[in-house]
């Protein structure tokens, strides 16, 4: 008995180990960058007050046509799109679960892994640090345009409708 639940354990530490190096390998392979419509989208039946959109719609002002590059040594480099240039540090952490990034501007809490292909990191949102939204991440592309805040349609105008 004692002999299955040591195997047991050790696969699961072997498969946590696995999932770690495998995260490790698929967000140092290439810049990443914030995908606008998808975090939008992932809030538009969220109800929010005027802070917590302004802080959404400052955050990706400020990020629209940045990258976020994942060194292999922990580095992590966010480059923004008027030339401005971060350097702090990233870690998944031991089981797996969460990603970790700081620069001197913000702490290293961890952000609970929803989703990590190569195609897609879906990080859920941090609401006790105010993170209101969740931080999707796709490859980054210089040539992608991200969308802009949706504006309001106009009023139609009044039309006479005598003749």
């Amino acid at each position: 008995m004692r002999t299955w639940m040591f195997i047991v354990l050790v696969a699961i530490a072997a498969a946590s180990c696995s999932k770690k190096s495998d995260y490790k390998e698929i967000i140092t392979a290439h810049p990443w960058q914030y995908d606008e419509a998808s975090i939008r989208d992932s809030m538009r039946n969220k109800p929010l007050g005027e802070m917590e959109k302004s802080l959404m719609d400052a955050t990706m002002a400020r990020l629209k046509g940045g990258s976020l590059e994942f060194k292999p040594d922990g580095k992590l480099v966010i480059k923004l799109s008027d030339g401005s240039e971060t350097v702090g540090g990233w870690k998944i952490s031991g089981d797996g679960k969460e990603l970790f990034m700081a620069t001197t501007q913000m702490q290293s809490d961890g952000n609970l892994i929803l989703e990590f292909t190569s195609e897609r990191i879906i990080l859920a949102s941090t609401k006790q640090r105010g993170m209101v939204f969740p931080k999707i991440l796709i490859p980054y592309d210089p040539n992608t345009k991200q969308t802009t805040p949706p504006q309001q349609p106009p009023a139609p105008a009044a039309q006479d409708t005598v003749k």
